[in-house]
């Protein structure tokens, strides 16, 4: 017989029971925090009701059961009652209005009458894209609002010959307002208390006026159509004509009113939601992007969309499907029993878990489409694949519930909660090249005019008058290709061309013809940047049309890491390439550099050589165009300059946890991050620093400007220097410039033609053979290092820092897990650089990020942001698959995340684990083994073993001087861990640990497998995508 097993529940709160482990303001994060802690069921209390959370597909097949189980409306849709009253929203199914409802109104949802929609729906739709193309493809459109507008327009035009009209307003329709308003009142007043929500008078006041303003509208809309009958076979005309065969009853009017209320509200705002994360989805995944723009091409071509299509549109189904199970825009529904006596029981065969009459039951639709016994790891990915070739229809039973249960073998295509739609994203839109504006169109909807028949791709415009055109296209992470591309940008004019730069997905579908092109492209670990998925996508989708880009003429500058042998390169490369194969002709041919070697000095030799492949083009318009930079000073004080993604964060503690005895001081530091701001275990936390005071005195004396001098910079189109405003010298240097960076041999070769003598020749050897490398490069030189070694150089202060680059944002891994934090705290640790200088002993090497960090009190603002981490650079979904952390110093980082978080959900619930083995690098076990306190106690608890070597004290770590010896001496152990599915997880540095456990594992990999050393290069490189993962730096 089975074992009872109880249901696991948080720590309830004197008086408020577990109101406060949920977060209103975030329902659906909090829902998925509390199912990584206790799992596919859980007990919560709420205001008074007791709650059951169903987040599996076993369990769910259970409560699905027509016999045992029955809907039943709770929470805030029990408040939103008081708006929709017994609307088929939020009525239980034995209510008789619900019945009657159900039985009136399901025949208008078949497949004729949803055909004679459809020319409604195609008018309201080129609405929208009339909006759009209207803008212009640089304006940022505000997606939750235009799907709001095309999905509430379209139904009250479907289903009550009513028009919004909402295209033609600037706001929303007050409908819409008061609507919102009222929804949000009611889960408000579902997380309350009853006494609370009886005191509240004045919200109470509110919430009744909104909803008055509501029903005004419908019974207006009522009103009009009993007035002025139409023979229309609308949703409005049968609920008013409509009766019930057997009895012959009608709607009254006030179901009729509670109906409108419900198709207005959530039929309109569900889909929003589905349309917003679906574009959302393939724009952050553009191969879906690209196939479902295939498809749409295959099927439909330049003729009119017409019903007989959408049969054909599998792999959008698919892509609304897989939308679906990510992000269910209802995300859950409510059950109970049906035995109001006796408790009953679910689980199955092995567990058992008793259910009282009065336990509600709420299904988490985002966790149940997530459950890895169904989906498999990669259950958090958008992979719309997933729904085809017989995917969809071989799933387990109820696994994916996009839609409310009713009764037996009918889905009512409504939800039954509170929607959800992402938030503060845009996105901008623009013609494909060879559509127009009504390609798709049907000419009945009464928009027949084209605006034309072949749309070219967009050509940059001169900046200035009489200069050629040039289109600069960069990808980057971390701003090293936006430099550069600005670099060429700002020195355009003076080879007589007007440069534009925009990123790689910019150049989707829009390479221009009518000027040459530059794709400035890094590789990371042979993936393309984040602004440059899209673009490679594109080619990739295309590179077998060797017409598409006839007629384009390009170069390209690619950047790597040489520590990757197996990928350096691969994406600049890729693009180089199949711009060739689809028609391009190579300007030049393509210039690679290595940021372990002079990447500036490769990239002025590109620069250089591209200007001079350009020279006979541009002839010689550069001298009477070009423009220098000056530097004006003023009194006034500009604004600051804001950066994309980045808001503020809060200090909330910072912690030593090791000094600089034996290495770097280690600080692990606690920040409150920007209101709304999330993270998964893995994630990055990036941000913006400014460049210490030392650093910035130093240059101000150098150029004997006093700090509090105010700057008017004219005359460089390099972007990121603040043009419109004055600036404070001191703040110009601090905030906007990289001061660093190394300088470059073509720098030097500046830095002595604006000096005299003995110093000028010196210069002039420094820049020129060996000893740039050996006495320049390999000792990190900054400009303002060798300015000071060599004071006769007359360099301006204009020309010094148009030399330099902008300030770019610093990453680090999160050290931290959601579930063991505060909600919106966020731990980095990190090494406080403090080194003396290469170049010059008298001086030491601070780093800008760490150095910044460190100096920042609690209570401090600081720049920052979240950003995703590789997709797979997570926890195993399943508990009990093996992991192995690897790791040296601060790249404990991601590693403490994970452990923390395995810890967090021991504690809150038996699951088998597997095991972990975290092999862990420092020096000595006294000085900087970093957390090895909490470290120890999870160990304790059973959720990680402890590997460490130390290089200073083997003896206190089995004799073992550095991880790799470590792993090697335990080959056997490791092996049959990855024989039995673990995970690999890498943090540390790429020319270091990276490489040596690299190297260790291809020789496990010879020692199991009994193949050659390249065979074992080539089948670990094969699962680096999602069994052998790597979080590098430097």
């Amino acid at each position: 017989m089975a074992e009872e097993i109880q249901i696991p529940q948080p720590p309830t709160h004197f008086g408020s029971g577990n109101v406060p482990d949920v977060d209103l303001s975030q329902l659906m994060a909090s829902g998925r925090k509390l199912y990584k802690l206790y799992g596919p069921i859980y007990r919560l209390d709420l205001a008074g009701s007791h709650f059951v959370h169903i987040a599996s597909q076993q369990l769910m097949n259970e409560v699905c059961d027509d016999e045992r189980f029955e809907k039943k409306v709770s929470g805030p849709l029990w408040q939103a009652r008081h708006l929709t009253g017994t609307g088929l929203f939020t009525s239980d199914n034995e209510e008789h209005d619900w019945k009657l409802a159900h039985k009136l109104l399901m025949p208008v949802f078949g497949p004729l009458a949803i055909q004679k929609m459809f020319p409604q729906m195609l008018d309201i739709t080129s609405q929208m894209l009339m909006k759009w193309q209207h803008f212009g493809e640089k304006e940022l459109i505000d997606p939750v609002d235009a799907f709001t507008r095309l999905t509430l327009d379209t139904i009250a035009l479907c289903a009550f010959d009513y028009r919004f009209n909402s295209f033609y307003r600037d706001g929303m329709h007050p409908f819409v307002t008061a609507a919102l308003g009222a929804l949000v009142e009611s889960g408000k007043r579902a997380g309350r208390l009853p006494v609370e929500n009886k005191v509240r008078i004045w919200s109470k006041q509110k919430y009744d006026e909104q909803i008055q303003f509501c029903w005004k509208l419908c019974d207006e809309i009522v009103a009009d159509r009993r007035a002025h009958p139409r023979d229309v076979s609308d949703l409005l005309s049968v609920m008013l004509k409509a009766s019930d065969p057997e009895t012959g009853e009608m709607m009254s009017d006030e179901l009729i009113r509670y109906e409108m209320m419900t198709f207005l509200i959530a039929g309109h705002d569900t889909t929003s939601g589905l349309l917003n994360f679906a574009f959302l989805l393939m724009l952050k995944n553009p191969k879906t992007l690209q196939a479902a723009q295939a498809e749409v091409d295959r099927v439909i071509g330049d003729g009119p969309v017409e019903p007989k299509h959408y049969q054909e549109l599998k792999y959008i189904e698919a892509v609304l499907r897989e939308t679906l199970r990510l992000y269910p825009t209802a995300p859950s529904f409510s059950r109970r029993s049906k035995d109001r006596k006796e408790d009953i029981f679910i689980g199955g065969d092995r567990y058992r878990y008793r259910i009282h009459p009065t336990d509600l039951l709420s299904i988490q639709l985002t966790s149940l489409h997530r459950d890895p016994t169904v989906w498999g790891e990669d259950a958090d990915d958008f992979r719309p694949e997933r729904m085809l070739d017989g995917g969809y229809e071989s799933l387990p039973a109820n696994s994916w519930k996009p839609v409310e249960l009713a009764e037996h073998d009918y889905e009512l295509k409504i939800r039954q909660t509170l929607t959800i739609k992402p938030l503060g994203w845009h996105m901008k839109a623009r013609l494909r090249p060879g559509k127009s504006l009504y390609t798709g169109i049907a000419p009945h909807t009464g928009h027949n005019q084209p605006l034309a028949s072949n749309v070219q791709a967009t050509k940059p415009a001169s900046a200035v008058s009489g200069l050629l055109p040039l289109a600069l296209f960069y990808g980057s992470n971390q701003g090293t290709c936006k430099t550069f591309a600005e670099s060429i940008q700002s020195s355009a004019p003076a080879h007589g061309f007007s440069a534009t730069v925009g990123t790689l997905d910019s150049a989707t579908e829009n390479i221009p013809q009518g000027c040459p092109v530059v794709f400035i492209a890094p590789s990371y670990e042979g993936e393309p940047p984040d602004n440059g998925k899209r673009f490679v996508a594109w080619l990739e989708a295309h590179g077998t049309n060797k017409a598409r880009l006839q007629g384009v003429k390009y170069c390209t500058f690619g950047v790597g890491n040489s520590d990757w042998i197996g990928t350096f390169h691969r994406i600049p490369k890729l693009i180089d390439n199949l711009a060739s194969a689809m028609g391009g002709s190579r300007i030049m041919p393509m210039v690679l550099g290595n940021v372990n070697q002079d990447i500036f000095g490769a990239f002025d030799q590109f620069s250089d050589s591209l200007w001079k492949a350009l020279g006979e083009t541009a002839g010689s318009k550069a001298s009477s165009t070009a423009e220098e930079l000056k530097v004006d000073m003023t009194l006034d004080r500009p604004e600051l300059l804001g950066e994309k993604d980045i808001s503020l964060g809060t200090v909330s503690q910072t912690i030593r946890l090791a000094d600089d005895a034996v290495g770097p001081e280690k600080k692990l530091m606690e920040v409150a991050l920007p209101d709304g701001i999330t993270y998964q275990c893995g994630d990055y936390m990036v941000v913006l620093p400014t460049n210490r005071s030392d650093d910035v005195n130093r240059v101000l004396n150098r150029f004997s400007m006093p700090l509090d001098a105010m700057l008017k910079l004219s005359g460089s189109r390099k972007t990121f220097l603040p043009h419109e405003h004055p600036e404070y010298a001191y703040s110009l240097i601090a905030a906007y410039l990289e001061l660093g960076t190394p300088v470059s041999r073509k720098q030097l070769g500046s830095l002595a033609a604006a000096t005299d003598g003995i110093q000028k020749a010196e210069l002039e050897r420094l820049s020129s053979g060996d000893a740039f490398e050996k006495e320049i490069l390999a000792k990190r030189a900054s400009i303002i290092d060798v300015l000071e070694h060599f004071p006769e150089c007359k360099l301006s202060f204009a020309a010094y820092i148009d030399m330099l680059h902008p300030m770019h944002a610093r990453q680090y891994s999160i050290a931290s897990s959601p579930l063991a934090s505060a909600p919106g705290m966020a731990s980095i640790l990190y090494d406080v650089l403090d080194a003396p200088s290469l170049f010059d002993p008298k001086h030491r090497f601070h780093g800008v990020g760490s150095t910044y960090l460190s100096n920042l009190p609690v209570g401090a603002r600081v720049h920052c942001y979240v950003k995703p981490t590789n997709a797979n650079f997570r926890l195993p979904l399943d508990h009990s698959v093996p992991i192995i952390m690897v790791c040296a110093g601060t790249g404990l980082a991601p590693m403490r995340g994970f452990i923390q978080e395995r810890a967090a959900i021991a504690k809150a619930q038996k699951v088998p684990f597997g095991k972990a083995l975290l092999y862990f690098g420092c020096r000595d076990p006294d000085k900087d083994f970093i957390c090895r306190q909490e470290l120890e106690e999870w160990e304790k608890l059973g959720v990680v073993q402890l590997r460490p070597a130390f290089s200073q004290a083997p003896s206190a770590s089995g004799g073992f001087v550095h991880v790799p010896d470590r792993l090697s001496a335990e080959a056997s152990e490791i092996i049959e861990l990855f024989r039995g599915g673990a995970k690999v997880f890498l943090c540390g540095s790429a020319s270091k640990l990276a490489k040596s456990t690299n190297e260790i594992f291809e020789k496990l990999v010879v020692q199991a497998r009994g193949c050659s050393a390249e065979e074992a290069k080539e089948w670990l490189h094969r699962q680096k995508s999602d069994r052998y993962l790597t979080d590098i730096f430097g």
